[in-house]
């Protein structure tokens, strides 16, 4: 049962009092440890074969912390334990999925293949998935809600029957989001079960369209049951074992799940579509925390780990949803945190285009073999050992000096694929991939930028993720942005922002109500919504109170789904209250036409329906007083650790003074160039910015053209 309050303040240990929060990434699984007043954080390697040993090191590692004898022992006082994954992100940009078959109505073979072929940058390669066409007028006619024509039976059985024999470990079935296609794709999956049986080795798992997404866009129902099923294997397997292992250990609290859309749930009510990009959406959300209290309303979040590079955006204070969510150009049924996802990260591999160009990703090596530098047998050049390279690691200090990296081996291999084959020094060969790194994040950036006809001056940039730090400022620079924030967690940030959510349920219902101008037709479609609001309402109860909430502790949010009649527009419009009432009409239609007019440039709002309902429900959970936590007081002087020499390009190196982050003083800024290091990261201030700490260690790098800093504080 999960644990509820109403404040933020920590049980005490021996009470079911610590919080433990695991954001597991393709190369480093990052936790946050959190009891009474204290906070820890740490890394440690993910393990690709099996996420449930690094789930148990990680348990281990915190056990230590606390001075406990075993991980049993840990997890009985343990009451909330929330984990987010990049691993179905992962397996989408490293193309690692589940063979696909689909059954879909007749004419959409061709337009779905099509819309496939023009996103294989990121998505499942071509020879991941095989579509076959169901005629669904032939289905209709004879159908009468069970059964199906004979001969209609024996071609559907024949098309599955092919998908199979292609290679198909999975096979979706989506056909429409109205009440008969809803039914035609049940009573198919019943059918295809009379030969697909499910105890039997040779069973193929059926995933319903309907089951997956109530999106009544169909593009967006396909891509999201086509997404769900291509991960969902490889992600079940995985959390299905860490959930054995907790149980095994005596944790018989749930085990719950970050989503994309900002809160948790359990495995059993979570779908693998729902988990996509989830670290990184977490982080996004513990960095608009953060913001409130800097009183930061824009920023751009960079979050760059082993495979990818996610990027979020907060406007006018609040987190810029996409709505629907793409994943690289895949519209899907979500409510999506990410605005944008690279396949850049510190394990892509790099390769020479056809051009001579430096090409990154989106291929990865991940925690094994791992960058070159690990040493583990990795043969291939990566961004990690770039910038091993460039100096901005010390190889007997990475991961606080857990992990040996070899600067030697990197080198080996960036001069035998890159720098012979390109007639050009191995520092030049690093310091190359690097610029393409930051290239790539600022142009994906600067499109986001232009698309919200922002001012760049209002913007702050905040790098997040184990590789943020190392090119941060390079990307604001890039950019012309002159804020660039970190703060202590900013490491561990998908650990951070998920220690900060609720568990959240959603429910979604198709409708169609035209809009309509009297007052006596707006009360009643008013009174329609409202009464299928309760029917959701009371669903939603039932199943938050099987997660351990009275129905006085369940908070709700309601969204409506606008459509444009006669049009694939549909915009989501969030309500100020649970319900819909007829005084509130005016604003919900006003709010609508400026939405309508963004999207389209039109302000029609003539021939609008209610498309959709969206409730949330939410139930908090204690979280992280990240808030209340004490200050850091360092030594009045911060001591250099040492130097070490930087390249910058063209032949030219710098000296950078290296500081320890946690021996960082407030009292002083610094100016660049130099290098702070920590355990779980490294940030690189250029020659021409500096950089302020304030008393938590939280910090802000600016240029140094813009004077901010005291002469009687500089320090070099």
């Amino acid at each position: 049962m999960v644990m509820k309050t109403n404040t933020d303040d920590f049980i005490q240990p021996g009470y079911g009092g610590y919080i433990v929060d695991i954001d597991i990434g393709s190369t480093f699984t990052d936790t946050i440890l959190s009891w009474q007043n204290r906070v820890e954080h740490f890394k440690i390697e993910t393990t690709p074969h099996d996420f449930s040993i690094c789930v148990k090191n990680s348990l281990n590692h915190a056990s230590k912390k606390i001075a406990l004898s075993d991980i049993s022992s840990f997890l009985h006082h343990t009451s909330i334990l929330r984990l987010s994954t990049s691993l179905s992100t992962n397996i989408i940009v490293e193309r690692t999925g589940t063979k696909c078959g689909m059954l879909l109505p007749k004419g959409w073979k061709t337009r779905l293949k099509k819309h496939l072929m023009m996103r294989k940058t990121l998505s499942p390669a071509e020879d991941d998935y095989n579509l076959k066409e169901i005629d669904v007028t032939e289905i209709k006619k004879p159908f009468d809600g069970q059964h199906i024509d004979p001969a209609v039976e024996e071609k559907i059985r024949q098309n599955f029957l092919r998908l199979v024999e292609w290679g198909a470990a999975a096979v979706v079935v989506c056909l429409g989001e109205d009440t008969l296609s809803v039914e035609m794709e049940q009573s198919i999956k019943k059918l295809i079960q009379k030969y697909n049986r499910e105890h039997t080795i040779g069973f193929v798992p059926l995933h319903l369209g309907h089951q997956v997404s109530s999106n009544i866009n169909f593009i967006s129902r396909l891509h999201s049951s086509l997404l769900n099923a291509y991960c969902h294997q490889g992600l079940s397997c995985h959390l299905m074992k860490i959930k054995a292992y907790l149980r095994k250990e005596g944790y018989r609290r749930p085990l719950l799940i970050v989503n994309s859309n900002g809160g948790t749930t359990r495995i059993s009510k979570t779908y693998p579509v729902q988990t996509i990009n989830s670290g990184a959406s977490a982080g996004i959300f513990g960095v608009s925390e953060i913001a409130k209290k800097e009183n930061i309303t824009n920023l751009i979040s960079i979050d760059i780990g082993g495979t990818s590079t996610e990027i979020g955006q907060l406007k006018n204070g609040r987190i810029e949803r996409k709505l629907p969510a793409e994943f690289s150009g895949f519209p899907f049924d979500l409510s999506f945190y990410v605005n944008k996802t690279l396949g850049i990260g510190g394990g892509s591999i790099v390769t020479i285009g056809e051009k001579g160009e430096i090409c990154l990703g989106p291929q990865s090596t991940g925690a094994f073999p791992g960058p070159a530098c690990y040493a583990l047998g990795g043969r291939e050049p990566t961004l990690t050992d770039a910038y091993l390279l460039l100096g901005y690691f010390d190889g007997t200090y990475f991961l606080g000096g857990q992990k040996r990296i070899h600067r030697k081996v990197a080198a080996e291999v960036f001069n035998r694929t890159l720098a012979q084959p390109l007639g050009i020094p191995v520092e030049e060969a690093a310091f190359m991939v690097k610029e393409t790194a930051v290239q790539s994040v600022g142009k994906a950036i600067s499109k986001i930028i232009a698309s919200t006809n922002w001012d760049i001056p209002e913007i702050s940039l905040f790098p997040l993720g184990g590789g943020g730090g190392c090119i941060g400022a390079d990307i604001a620079k890039y950019l012309r942005i002159t804020d660039v924030r970190f703060f202590r967690r900013a490491p561990v940030s998908g650990a951070f922002g998920s220690s900060l959510m609720d568990v959240q349920h959603l429910y979604h219902k198709r409708i169609n109500f035209p809009f309509s101008a009297d007052t006596a037709g707006i009360n009643k479609i008013c009174s329609k919504i409202n009464s299928i609001l309760v029917l959701l309402q009371r669903k939603a109860v039932t199943d938050m109170n099987a997660e351990g909430f009275e129905p006085e502790e369940v908070k709700f949010h309601t969204e409506l789904d606008i459509k444009v009649i006669n049009s694939m527009i549909v915009i989501r419009i969030p309500l100020y209250s649970s319900f819909i009432w007829g005084h509130n009409w005016v604003d919900l239609v006003e709010l609508a036409g400026k939405e309508i007019h963004k999207k389209t440039s039109k302000r029609n709002t003539g021939h609008l329906s209610v498309a959709g309902l969206h409730l949330i429900a939410t139930g908090r959970t204690r979280h992280l007083a990240w808030n209340n936590l004490p200050e850091q007081f360092p030594s009045e002087h911060s001591l250099a650790k040492g130097k070490r020499f930087v390249y910058e390009g063209k032949g030219k190196k710098v000296s950078s003074i290296v500081y320890e982050w946690h021996k960082l003083s407030h009292l002083h800024d610094y100016e660049g160039p130099c290098i702070i290091e920590s355990r779980d990261t490294t940030i690189i201030v250029p020659s021409d910015m500096c950089v302020r700490i304030d008393k938590k260690l939280s910090g802000r790098i600016f240029p140094k053209s813009d004077g901010l800093i005291p002469p009687e504080t500089k320090r070099t």
